[in-house]
């Protein structure tokens, strides 16, 4: 996983996961997307027993059940178009249903209708402030 994010999502996500593993992360918030014996793609998935508390569980004081998380989800630029984001999706909201998960989050994204396929709809929104000093 590592060597593929490195390669093809290289910075922020890469940078993320290389933290995820040294707190101790055993993989079990990742879902991969193999193509043949190769990973093509990810999907990073929390609940309320991530060794990390992740930007889409911050919210979790705001609902009355447990709440999981979706994101980022990442697919190889060469294997795009081919429905895989949408199954990767599918299978991270399912695995947290299985969790016992009564809300899911994604945290924030411009590709609202590609979630609203899946029933996904925007919860909160996210505004731009600045102040000049």
């Amino acid at each position: 996983m590592l060597s593929f994010l490195k390669v093809v999502f290289p910075g922020r996500w890469h940078y993320e996961a290389l933290r995820y593993a040294d707190m101790g992360g055993n993989g079990r918030e990742f879902i991969g997307l193999f193509l043949g014996d190769e990973l093509q793609g990810f999907c990073r998935i929390n609940d309320t027993k991530s060794p990390i508390i992740a930007q889409n569980v911050y919210w979790s004081p705001l609902v009355s059940g447990p709440l999981g998380g979706i994101g980022p989800l990442g697919i190889a630029r060469h294997v795009r178009g081919n429905q895989y984001g949408i199954d990767l999706i599918r299978a991270a909201a399912n695995e947290l249903m299985a969790r016992g998960m009564d809300y899911i989050v994604i945290d924030w994204t411009q590709l609202v209708s590609f979630y609203e396929k899946l029933s996904f709809m925007p919860w909160k929104e996210y505004q731009t402030m600045s102040k000049s000093i």
